[in-house]
């Protein structure tokens, strides 16, 4: 259950991906939208997480 549960933080990664295969600026805004909650609402979980496994 905690692998699911992860799987929606990596959401806006892949249209980050996608934005780096394409060059196309509207995927930028994708991954935007998709990580704003994070930044809104799980700021400090979002910065933990990126610590403890070093991105």
């Amino acid at each position: 259950m905690g692998i699911v549960s992860v799987i929606p933080f990596f959401n806006w990664l892949s249209w980050v991906f996608a934005w780096l295969d394409t060059g196309k600026r509207r995927y930028v805004v994708y991954s935007l939208v998709y990580l704003f909650p994070y930044l809104r609402y799980q700021t400090f979980t979002f910065f933990f997480l990126l610590l403890v496994y070093d991105w």
